[in-house]
């Protein structure tokens, strides 16, 4: 029964992110505006249709590109804020299958769900002095 819990939970979390995460965070639509090489990895730009999330820098986001085979939910880490046109930036190293096959795929003009920013990675400040 305690593995079968775990299974469980697992299932429902896979349905969460897949199915119901844009949906209940309010994932906003951007499209891709530019896709550039930096080294091994690749730089994607991305405008917002409406409205935009709002994001640090350091902060991550799910993502769901919108192109075909390759629609999953994926989080990226934002190399590039909100400006205040709200374009995010975002840097993908191909290091796995599904980021090995979305960065040869990825095309401007292509349409994204995003939803963040999500995580603290930005320095906090010392209310006592510096160290």
């Amino acid at each position: 029964l305690y593995v079968l819990a775990f299974c469980v939970l697992g299932v429902l979390s896979y349905f969460y992110t897949l199915a119901l995460h844009g949906a209940l965070r309010g994932a906003a639509s951007y499209k891709v505006t530019a896709v550039d090489q930096a080294g091994d990895a690749t730089a994607v730009t991305l405008a917002p249709i409406g409205r935009s999330i709002r994001a640090k820098p350091g902060q991550f986001a799910f993502i769901r590109f919108d192109v075909p085979g390759l629609g999953e939910v994926h989080p990226f880490t934002l190399s590039q804020a909100p400006d205040e046109s709200g374009k995010l930036r975002f840097t993908i190293k191909p290091l796995g299958d599904f980021t090995s096959r979305i960065v040869t795929a990825l095309e401007v003009g292509i349409s994204a769900n995003v939803t963040g920013g999500h995580g603290h990675f930005q320095r906090r400040k010392n209310v006592i002095g510096e160290i």
